[in-house]
């Protein structure tokens, strides 16, 4: 446990030539001291990128899960985040230049373990290198003002960080020309050739990985190998050959995965579901000291069910289901979601007899648990999400009267999937596609509309290609080609 701060000390204001936070923050102080952050890793940022921009997205969920709960005093874990960063103005400069280059991104590892905001805060800036555009700031404000003023008072050129991390341009440079508009013809003629022939390279990339994964799960008896990282799987390789090196030269170590599904994803520890999460940037004497906690994981695995129960209960038997889109919820932080829910409903029914909902009311209905922050809401399959700081009185009212909706969105769901299904088989076998699916961000409406637009206009080009339905033209690095589902 960390050592309470001894509340007697004050705050004070910035010296000359240092760079100084107050040691207590108000929420809209830590919002202002984290602006350049938030310019530099926004999911919008990452539109063509879905890997980096999901990574981004889910690491601030988390973070601001994290600043909540110090905010409000609540129990906190060490939290470790991944985020990606794009390199600043010369490499920015460089791209204007040769805009077919990909851009480069800077992955910055952040692990918070401090109940003091002003720490969190500091620790955060300082690990994306912005802790010199805030002194230079800060020394600035100071030297404008004779008068000491707060820690973090002085006003902040957030436009020039802006412009850093945002990648914007000069409205009078030639590239800020509007562009002729990419057809899926014209699309597909000039990157065809290219995809192809990555396409062939992944095939021998892929046969590589399937043999490594298929004599790692033997020499240490997994249930299941399976990776999940969003890279390909010639840069998923280093991180097999690393685990298959701890086999050889560690395998003492490595007896408590026996039995166990393991996945290679962007974070390492363990789910609600068991599974052992590594992340394939990590070293791996990082998983070694994972490996040897999985006991102590266990005892959590084993209060999951109990909790869920406590919180199904009260709601009508509503199925408590794991969000699988939150990859980087470990078994500790679902636990104190579960635990926070169940305790509110708690004090929402003293003093007063039986359970807030009937039993049964919502059987056969699901409900996810999310981070704390985040809207309450009802997914297009018919799930509930909802916050863990959501207040239990408005959960209950949410519940019964988006009930009958839960279950139309259910109903319709069963019918979509058999029709997308149908949809998707015909599409492939017409245009002769290996695979062909949707991003999540595509709904079943948009893929039946671009499913059948492919049918109705087919191209031969595409005959033995892996097509991805999204919002946006791309060709990865293993040859899959990525397309709009309103294409022209």
């Amino acid at each position: 446990m960390f050592s309470r701060i001894n509340s007697s000390v004050i705050r004070t204001g910035p010296r000359r030539g240092s760079w100084l936070l107050p040691r207590f923050l108000s929420h809209a102080e830590s919002k202002a001291a984290l602006k350049p952050f938030y310019f530099a890793v926004h999911p919008d940022l990452f539109g063509q990128f879905p890997a980096e921009r999901a990574t981004n997205e889910d690491s601030l969920k988390r973070l601001n899960s994290y600043i909540d709960n110090i905010e409000n005093k609540y129990p906190v874990n060490p939290t470790h985040l991944t985020f990606y960063l794009k390199d600043c103005v010369k490499q920015l400069e460089q791209q204007q230049i040769r805009r077919n280059q990909d851009p480069k991104f800077k992955t910055v590892r952040i692990s918070l373990f401090s109940r003091d905001l002003s720490f969190t805060v500091q620790q955060i800036l300082k690990s994306c290198g912005m802790h010199e555009d805030v002194v230079n700031v800060q020394n600035k404000s100071s030297d404008r003002h004779d008068v000491s003023t707060p820690g973090f008072g002085g006003p902040a050129d957030w436009l020039q960080t802006y412009r850093m991390y945002g990648d914007k341009r000069n409205i009078h440079e030639s590239q800020f020309q509007k562009k002729p508009k990419i057809t899926l013809t014209s699309f597909i003629y000039e990157q065809i050739k290219d995809a192809k022939e990555k396409l062939d390279s992944s095939e021998k990339a892929y046969e590589e990985t399937m043999r490594i994964s298929q004599q790692i799960s033997a020499e240490l008896e997994l249930r299941d190998l399976s990776l999940d990282c969003g890279w390909t799987c010639a840069s998923c390789q280093g991180a097999l050959k690393n685990l298959l090196y701890l086999c050889k030269e560690k395998m003492s170590d490595l007896y408590t995965l026996r039995g166990r599904s393991v996945v290679l994803t962007r974070w390492t520890g363990v789910d609600p579901h068991g599974n052992i999460m590594l992340n394939v940037e990590d070293v791996p004497q990082y998983w070694l000291a994972l490996f040897g906690t999985l006991e102590d994981y266990d005892v959590l695995l084993h209060q999951v069910p109990l909790w869920e129960k406590r919180l199904s209960e009260p709601l009508g038997n509503i199925s408590i289901v794991y969000d699988k889109t939150s990859p980087s919820l470990g078994v500790p932080e679902y636990l104190n979601h579960l635990h926070r829910l169940v305790m509110g409903l708690r004090r929402f029914r003293f003093g007063r007899i039986g359970y807030p909902l009937k039993p049964a009311t919502f059987k056969g209905i699901e409900c996810n648990i999310l981070s704390p922050n985040g809207p309450m809401s009802l997914s297009d399959n018919g799930q509930f999400r909802v916050p863990a700081s959501t207040p239990a009185e408005l959960l209950v009212d949410f519940l019964l009267q988006n009930k009958q909706k839960s279950l139309n969105l259910q109903e319709k769901l069963n019918k979509n999937i058999a029709e997308e299904q149908e949809v998707i088989s015909t599409c492939k076998q017409t245009l002769g596609l290996k695979s062909l699916r949707k991003d999540e961000s595509v709904s079943f409406q948009q893929m039946m509309t671009c499913c059948q637009a492919l049918i109705q206009q087919p191209l031969d080009e595409l005959f033995g290609t892996r097509v991805i339905v999204s919002k946006y033209y791309q060709v990865s690095d293993d040859g899959q080609i990525t397309i709009p589902w309103d294409w022209q």
